[in-house]
Parts: structure tokens; sequence; C-alpha cells
């Protein structure tokens, strides 16, 4: 019995060992790490992103990867997520590294408070401006210059964050009416005291019977009651915007697309090449309207480019009372696609050497002009018509299809060019270069112009238009830029340049 009782001793003092053995290899493995956690490494503060992953996970530690902006350059790491250097986690525990994204306007930060609002974009490492501007959500941010979710450009002192503040005590027309239907507008204002003249503009499709543009500009600061708000177009209100009504005398109304006010501005290509339409110089008599336009830098139309064709007489662009307009109607603005061409419509005249004919008392003799009639039974030779100016102006909405079925464009090779974006206004300007013959004969009794239009010949169809309608030729007309930050509106320094001092607690 002895012998048994000593044996089971023996056996208990050695099981009991054997735990505590366990345990204390528990106690000392944990204290390094290797039992249950994981220690997050140190960083150097101008380390890269990449750099920072890598090491946690050489450290068995499981990483995620996000962005977010900041004062540290593209591609630095930022911080971690929820997570400091140094922490013990459990080997289980996912770390998320942030990396920079540059200084920016974080998702959110409009509709918040002003100062929660700063608080958002103080540590950006750039100058930090708040601007007033008339608005019914007083106290809010409203808009944000750059845009919410979009990194801040330029280098040096041109680095800023400006906030858009709402103030209901300021006048001006209220941040709220961009965007706004037209009527709504008009109405909204008007309950407010403004005295509202409504204008069609040539804007995107998203913008069709909404407010895009005003004068004062949406957003400035301004005691003027007298407002005009320009609203986005269809293209039958394009064409009727440019339609004015003339009143000769009585019985002698006519009316005629003489008004292209809304065709002037820029025009911009997707690869950045931009063409300016601005009001023709040689208008003739005053008018509160836009007879002609000029491709700006250019003095090919000796009369500017207009809608209709070149006529000494009245009512020959006249779409409601056609009697005498018979010769426009085969033109694009007569149609129902909502396309319209511009042209040097006294390209109907043709060219004698380099001189454009037309007038009285000038002869054209083997292509050299003269002054004095020749002798015997003379019939002017030489004389030529020349491919002038021309432009295809697309209105957002226009029935483009419609035009490349009819065969009034050169055919594209399927597959060759990618479509314009018909969702913006764009305009098509031809190019001589794409033609075998840019020049036509007009000697002879009865001769045919094939690049203009003219008010003496009726069902009269051009040379395909070239080139075919494509991304890469379309010139878009550019929307308004300028925004409150360009108004002189009150504004606020919040962080000078290099950003604001650490907050204090």
């Amino acid at each position: 019995m002895a012998d048994r009782a000593r044996r089971r001793l023996i056996i208990m003092i050695v099981a009991a060992v054997a735990v505590i053995a366990v345990v204390a290899a528990g106690i000392v493995t944990k204290g390094f790490g290797a039992w249950s956690e994981r220690q997050i490494p140190q960083f150097e503060a101008s380390a890269k992103a990449d750099d920072v992953a890598a090491k946690l996970e050489g450290s068995g530690i499981h990483v995620k990867r996000t962005k977010a902006y900041g004062a540290a350059k593209k591609g630095d790491y930022l911080r971690l997520d929820g997570h400091t250097p140094g922490e013990r986690i459990d080997r289980d525990e996912t770390v998320t590294v942030v990396e920079s994204l540059g200084p920016g306007v974080p998702k959110g930060t409009v509709g918040l408070d002003e100062d929660k609002a700063i608080d958002r974009v103080r540590d950006m490492g750039v100058r930090v401006v708040t601007v007033e501007v008339p608005s019914e959500q007083d106290g809010k941010v409203i808009a944000t210059m750059p845009q919410e979710d979009h990194p801040v450009v330029g280098k040096g002192g041109d680095r800023q964050i400006a906030l858009a503040v709402g103030s209901g005590s300021t006048k001006g027309i209220p941040f709220e009416i961009a965007g706004m239907d037209k009527d709504k507008a008009k109405q909204r204002l008007e309950s407010k005291g403004y005295d509202v003249t409504l204008t069609p503009m040539m804007a995107d499709k998203a913008m069709t019977g909404k407010i895009a543009d005003a004068d004062p500009g949406i957003g400035a600061t301004s005691d003027e009651t007298d407002v005009t708000l320009y609203y986005g177009a269809t293209p039958d209100e394009v064409k009727q915007a440019m339609l004015v009504d003339h009143d000769e005398s009585a019985g002698n109304e006519f009316h005629s697309y003489d008004d292209l006010r809304i065709l002037l501005g820029d025009w911009c290509t997707d690869g950045g090449d931009c063409i300016t339409l601005v009001e023709d110089q040689q208008n003739g008599p005053a008018v509160d309207y836009v007879r002609s336009v000029q491709i700006q830098g250019r003095t090919d139309a000796q009369f500017g480019l207009g809608a209709c064709p070149f006529s000494q007489g009245v009512g020959m662009c006249d779409p409601i009372n056609t009697q005498y307009s018979q010769s426009m109607m085969h033109s694009l603005i007569a149609g129902d696609s909502g396309a319209f061409e511009i042209y040097d419509s006294f390209a109907y005249a043709p060219w004698c050497g380099t001189r454009q004919m037309g007038g009285a008392g000038s002869w054209c003799d083997h292509g050299t002009p003269t002054s004095e009639y020749p002798d015997g039974d003379f019939t002017s030779s030489g004389l030529e018509y020349r491919m002038g100016d021309f432009l295809v102006v697309v209105p957002a909405g226009a029935d483009i299809k419609k035009l490349e079925t009819d065969g009034y464009f050169v055919r594209a090779k399927d597959g060759d060019v990618k479509e314009p974006d018909a969702t913006r206004p764009y305009l098509l300007i031809r190019d001589p270069s794409l033609y075998d013959e840019t020049t036509a004969s007009a000697d002879g009794t009865h001769p045919r112009n094939p690049f203009v239009y003219d008010s003496a010949t009726e069902n009269k169809k051009l040379v395909p238009f070239a080139p075919a309608p494509s991304e890469q030729v379309a010139y878009y007309k550019v929307q308004p830029d300028s925004t409150w930050l360009d108004y002189d509106n009150n504004e606020t320094m919040v962080c000078q340049d290099g950003g604001c001092p650490p907050k204090t607690k």
C-alpha cells in the first residue's frame, strides 16, 4: 500500500510540474507576441503607403488599404484607421492603412454647418477660405471649390479650399436657383420682389428647361432686382430665339432668323481645339440683335456668317409667311431635325481672280476683273464659286441621325468614328481639305453654286458635308464657368497658406 501511494504522489507531482511549465511558456510566448498578439511597428512620417503596408504584412498583421484626402503627398502614408503605431492587437485583427490622395475636399462636406465643414478641411495643409453667398440655407456649406471628392490643384500659394456658406441676409440671386425649373425659379424670385426675364441658351440636355446661368450671377452679392435667368433650350426654342419679327410697314411685316446671340461664345473639341463666335462688326444699322457672326481671327466671310441666304429683298427667310422664302425650304433650319446651318451667305457671289463679284458695274475677263465694259458682244468668263465658311449647329436633343440617313453628310466607314455626345450642344465646321473640288465654274447663263444656299434657287441641295459627325471634330458649346468665387462676395481667411495650425483641445 505504501508503494502504491508513493507512486500516486509522484504522478501528481509530475502532472503539476507539467501544468506549471505550460502556463509559464504561455506567459513567455505571449510577452514576445508569438501567442495571440501582434505589435504594430512604428513608421516614418514621410513613408509611402505601400511601404507601410509591406512592413505590417511582414510583421504577420492582416492589412486593408483605403484612400483619403490629407496634407501628405499623393501616395504617402496618411494614418491608420482605428489603430496607432506601437499598439498591440490580436493576431486575427486587420489594420487599415490610409493612403493619401493629397489635399482635397472630402465627400459629405456640403450640407454641414460652417464650423464642422472647416474641421473637415483644416488639416489639408492648404489655405482655407469661406465665402458668403446668398442662399436660403443659412449657415450651411452649400458648395465647395474644388468640388466635393475632388483634389486641390495648383502649386504653392495657389492651393486653396473655398467653402461657400449660405447667408439668408445677403442680397442676390439665391444659390438654389441654379438647376431649378425655369417657371418655378421665375415665380420664386418674383415673390421676393424681382423683375425676371427668362431667356433661352444653348445648354447641356440635362439643363433643358432649367436655370443654367443668370445676370447678375447666381450666388453673387447684388442689390439688382431686374434680373435675367438663362435656361437650357430645346432645339425648337433655340430657333425661336433666333427669329426676329420685322415691322417694315403696315402689311409688309416679315420674320427672319436674324438674331444669333444664342451662338456667341466659345466652342471647343474635347481635344482642346477651340473657336470663338463673335458678333460681326459689319452688321449694318444699329439693332438690338446680332444679325451675323464671325469666327474670331478669321475674316473670310465678307458679311459674316448668317442663318439665311443673302438677299437684298425682304421675306426671303421667313418661316411663317413663305411666299418669298422658297429658297430656304431645303436648308436645315426649315426642317425638323433641330439642327441648322450658319454660313457665308455672300458666298453665292462668284469670284474673278482676287475680287468677289456681286455688285453692278464690274465684269470678269478670263479671270481678270475690270470695271470698263469691253467692246462687242462680251460675256464674263473665268468666274468661279469658292467654298467658304459653313457650319452645322446641333443643339442638344437635335436628331442628327435623321441627317445622316438622308445623306446630308459624307458617309463614314462603319465603326470608323465615335458619335458626338448628343447631350451637349455642338457644331461642325466644313473642312475644304476633305473635298476633291473646292471651286466650281460660275460661267454661263444659269451656273449652280454647289457650296451654299442662295435666294434665287429653289430645292437646292449642296455637296455632302464633310467631315461626318464624330467626337473628334465636334466643337461643344462651352458652358458658363463663372462661380461664386469670381464675384465680389464677402470672403474670410480661415487658414493661411500651408494650412491651419493644430487645433487646441
